[in-house]
């Protein structure tokens, strides 16, 4: 197979749309969670105490901090692929 074979970037690219598909799930559900704590609020009045960050509030900035941190290494992966991927092949600089 010859070293710029397209099949490799196109891998390469899927590889980072699912990292980032993967960071947008975990940030939406993380947003969801944390919701779904104001939601219960609502619903349930009278187990509402104080208007401290409930368990759900916490855990869904956890999520959504997940995902950012997944789309953050998902870019860092992907532009060092990219730079590998436009490397010569032999280690030399191109003129």
């Amino acid at each position: 197979m010859p070293d710029n074979d397209p099949r490799v970037f196109f891998a390469a690219e899927r590889t980072a749309l699912a990292w980032v598909r993967t960071a947008i799930g975990l940030i939406g559900l993380g947003f969801v969670v944390a919701r779904f704590g104001l939601f219960l609020q609502l619903v349930r009045p009278e187990l509402a105490t104080a208007p401290t960050p409930s368990v759900s509030s916490w855990v869904g900035v956890g999520l959504a901090l997940l995902g950012s941190v997944a789309a953050g290494v998902a870019a860092v992966a992907a532009l060092a692929g990219a730079r590998e991927d436009a490397a010569p092949a032999d280690g030399r600089e191109e003129r």
